[in-house]
C-alpha cells in the first residue's frame, strides 16, 4: 500500500509538470529566471518577490544494461519539484533505483538477484531573515540492499543558505529528528537451511530520536560545467554508536539550457542495530558452515557505493 502511494505521488508530479509547463507557467506560475538560482537562496535576499508562484522542476535518469555471463540491468530516476510563494517554499522529492542481475551459471542454475530502492520526501521552509530559515519535513525510504522495509524520518530545525563570492551556494541545516525503521528479517532468515541448528532472533522495529545534519554545496567550474556536493548525516540518541550517512558528488555538463548530462558518485553508510546483530549472527553461522564442510554465507557491509552517468532535464 505504501509503495502504491509513492507511485501515485510520482505520477501526480509528472502530470503537474506537464500541466504547469503547457498551461499556467505564464499566468499563475513563473520560473523566476530573472532572480537567478532562487531555489538555492533565501527569499529574504530579494528586495521584492514576484506575485506568481515560483517553480523549479528537475528530472534525472540513468540506465545501464550489460549482457553475457552476467546480465545486469540498472535504472535510476529522480524528480524534484520546488514551489515558492513569498517566504514559504515547498520541496517534493522522489527517487527510485532498480537493479536486476542474472548470473548465467551456478550450482542450482542461473542465479537471479533484484534490488530496489525508493525514497520520498516533503520539505517545508519558512524564511525568517536573509541568513536563517526554519525547515521541517518528513522522508520515507525503502531499500532492499540495506534490508530496510520502511524508514520514516521526521525532522525540524534551522537552515542557513549562503552565497559566497557571487558564485558559490552553500546551505547547512541542523535538525532535531526521529527515525522509525522496520528491517527485513526475512533477508537473513531466508539463508537458513532447515538442518542448521542456529536460530535467528527477529529484530523489532527500531524507533529513536536523533540529530540530523545536512549540507549542500554548488559552484560553477566553467560556464557550462557545475560541481555539486551534498551530505545527510543522522546520529541516534538511543544508541550513540548507530548512525547513517549519505554523501554524493556530482559534476553537471550543460548541453543546452535545461538539458545536461551528469556524472555522480554516491555512498550510503549505515551502522544500525540490524547490521550489528546480523554481523554477529552471520559470523556464528559461517563458523558452523565451515566446520561442517559447507561454504560460508558471507557478511553484511556498512557501506553501499554507486557511480552513475545520466541525463538531467530542468525548468
Amino acid at each position: 500500500m505504501k509503495r502504491k502511494t509513492i507511485s501515485i505521488v510520482f505520477l501526480s508530479m509528472i502530470l503537474l509538470y506537464t500541466f504547469y509547463s503547457c498551461c499556467l507557467a505564464g499566468e499563475m506560475f513563473s520560473d523566476g529566471k530573472d532572480l537567478g538560482k532562487w531555489w538555492l537562496m533565501s527569499s529574504k535576499r530579494h528586495e521584492t518577490m514576484p506575485d506568481p508562484i515560483l517553480y523549479h522542476l528537475v528530472g534525472k535518469y540513468a540506465f545501464t544494461d550489460l549482457s553475457g555471463n552476467a546480465d545486469v540491468r540498472m535504472q535510476n530516476a529522480d524528480v524534484s519539484a520546488i514551489f515558492r510563494k513569498n517566504i514559504f517554499t515547498s520541496q517534493t522529492v522522489y527517487g527510485q533505483k532498480r537493479q536486476r542481475t542474472i548470473l548465467s551459471i551456478g550450482p542450482k542454475g542461473p542465479k537471479h538477484t533484484f534490488f530496489m530502492k525508493q525514497n520520498f520526501a516533503q520539505i517545508m521552509t519558512v524564511d525568517l531573515i536573509p541568513d536563517l530559515s526554519f525547515q521541517c519535513g518528513v522522508a520515507w525510504q525503502y531499500d532492499t540492499s540495506k534490508y530496510i522495509e520502511d524508514r520514516y524520518t521526521y525532522f525540524g530545525g534551522l537552515l542557513t543558505q549562503q552565497v559566497i563570492a557571487k558564485y558559490v551556494n552553500l546551505s547547512i541545516g541542523a535538525y532535531y529528528g526521529r527515525d522509525d525503521t522496520t528491517y527485513d528479517n526475512n533477508g537473513i532468515r531466508g539463508l537458513l537451511d532447515a538442518s542448521v541448528p542456529i536460530t535467528y532472533k527477529e529484530i523489532e522495529p527500531y524507533e529513536t530520536n536523533g540529530l540530523r545534519l545536512v549540507n549542500h554545496l554548488s559552484f560553477p567550474i566553467t560556464k557550462t560545467i557545475y560541481f555539486m556536493q551534498s551530505a545527510d548525516y543522522m546520529t541516534y540518541f538511543k544508541n550513540s554508536e548507530y548512525y547513517h550517512l549519505t554523501l554524493d558528488f556530482t559534476v553537471n555538463f550543460v548541453i543546452v539550457k535545461g538539458l545536461s548530462f551528469f556524472v555522480k558518485y554516491k555512498t550510503d553508510y549505515e551502522n544500525n542495530i540490524y547490521i550489528d546483530y546480523g554481523t554477529k549472527f552471520l559470523d556464528k553461522l559461517n563458523n558452523f558452515l565451515v566446520n561442517v564442510g559447507k561454504p560460508a554465507m558471507g557478511n553484511l557491509f556498512k557501506d553501499n557505493d554507486m557511480f552513475v552517468v545520466g541525463v538531467q532535464l530542468s525548468m
